[in-house]
């Protein structure tokens, strides 16, 4: 049950965004609903549960739209699944980005749309960077 979720690193940062966008006590509930229902698998999962499978499609998506691209991340056979995402997936982005303004667009797409959008969005920065 919920009584077996568990802290991650970037929590935080998620949590901050409610907290400086709404008031304490509306803040922390609406935190707390968003990790109940769009971070439960981060939260529960073992990182190669949760996360490594989420990277594997981000490289599938750019395999799709740029081959090229996808042989260049995948040739480094020891570390086929490009890390430096997991900032990224783990906290929306919040844990990279300064701008409070681009940190709540990004959590009302994700809230709005689904929770998988976020892999669109990885793979999008990477193939247009």
């Amino acid at each position: 049950g919920l009584s077996r979720l568990k802290y991650y690193q970037g929590l935080n940062d998620v949590v901050a965004v409610f907290l400086l966008t709404l008031d304490c006590n509306l803040g922390f509930y609406c935190a707390d609903v968003f990790a109940r229902f769009f971070l439960v698998d981060f939260l529960k999962m073992a990182f190669d549960q949760s996360l490594v499978p989420l990277f594997n499609l981000i490289v599938k998506v750019i395999r799709t739209v740029d081959n090229p691209l996808y042989m260049f991340i995948t040739q480094n056979e020891t570390q086929p699944t490009p890390m430096f995402m997991t900032s990224w997936v783990l906290t929306l982005f919040s844990h990279d980005l300064e701008n409070i303004e681009h940190c709540r667009r990004i959590f009302d797409l994700v809230m709005a749309d689904h929770p998988q959008i976020i892999v669109y969005m990885c793979a999008s920065l990477i193939i247009e960077c």
